[in-house]
């Protein structure tokens, strides 16, 4: 009994341990994580008593002048409103990507055909693009919509691609094939679980693209939350102007790392390794 017992107690040890320097890994992570915080945040105070505020405000002038004026002068309203425009073209984005993605990774024809326009897309030199765009589209929303779309689809679409193609010519696919399961089982079952972290793995990148995208369009064109940024800066509201790219910097980073938090749980269901929500190891 006592051989039989040991094994385990050799195991339970192993997994205390593991645990033990992962919580130690954590630990340290977000440690140097804040402590790179508050350097920030020194050097900024250190810089500004040095060159003045009219270069660059104290923390606290951001804190207590510009973040209430986020409210009061409808700054973060205004930037709900380009948010509802990057949310649209990531939607459309998407719905282009995935089903795309989806074919090129099950069809080795069609990856053939279609891959190097993906590429293609990737490649080409966007802003180049933004005359023409604006000349077609006009200067509104429609625009931001547009480079949205541009911006944002390819990581969705490569990363789906990936994932339903390391399924298609894994075992597992291919044991469903000889045991002539259902193709809707199979998509159900094999498919989408299998495929799913790649395709979140794509969607998270995707997002960060949308973000530059959105902004790209509306800085260049003055329209809506570029309009108040380049207003800010003409007019020398320098806490309201980091206060407000504050906001922007916050809400990109948190729904960022809200779906690595999605994909990690993914992963771990899965069995495949880990990363951090900012792809760090993990």
């Amino acid at each position: 009994m006592t051989r039989t017992a040991a094994p385990e107690l050799r195991q339970r040890t192993a997994v205390a341990q593991a645990q033990a320097r992962d919580r130690r890994h954590r630990i340290t992570v977000w440690s140097l994580r804040a402590a790179a915080v508050l350097l920030v945040l020194v050097t900024w105070e250190a810089v500004a008593a040095s060159v003045g505020e009219n270069l660059l405000p104290r923390t606290w002038s951001v804190l207590s002048e510009g973040v209430p004026a986020l409210v009061s002068e409808g700054y973060a309203a205004e930037f709900g409103s380009t948010l509802i425009r990057m949310t649209i073209g990531f939607a459309i984005a998407c719905a282009v990507a995935l089903p795309l993605g989806a074919l090129l990774g099950a069809s080795r024809f069609w990856a053939d055909v279609l891959t190097p326009y993906a590429y293609g897309i990737y490649m080409a030199p966007r802003p180049a693009l933004l005359p023409l765009l604006i000349l077609t589209f006009g200067a509104g929303a429609t625009f931001g919509i547009v480079m949205v779309l541009l911006f944002a689809v390819f990581f969705p679409l490569i990363n789906t691609a990936k994932g339903v193609s390391d399924v298609v010519n894994g075992p597992l696919y291919e044991m469903s094939r000889s045991l002539q399961i259902s193709r809707l089982r199979t998509l159900s079952s094999v498919l989408v679980p299998g495929s799913l972290p790649y395709v979140i793995a794509g969607i998270r990148l995707g997002l960060g693209m949308a973000f530059n995208g959105i902004l790209l369009a509306e800085l260049w064109t003055a329209y809506s939350t570029g309009g108040l940024l380049q207003a800010m800066i003409s007019y020398h509201q320098l806490p309201e102007y980091f206060a407000f790219a504050g906001l922007i910097a916050l809400t990109a980073v948190g729904s960022y790392s809200l779906l690595g938090v999605f994909e990690r749980r993914l992963r771990r269901r899965r069995g495949m390794a880990v990363t951090g929500v900012f792809g760090e190891a993990a």
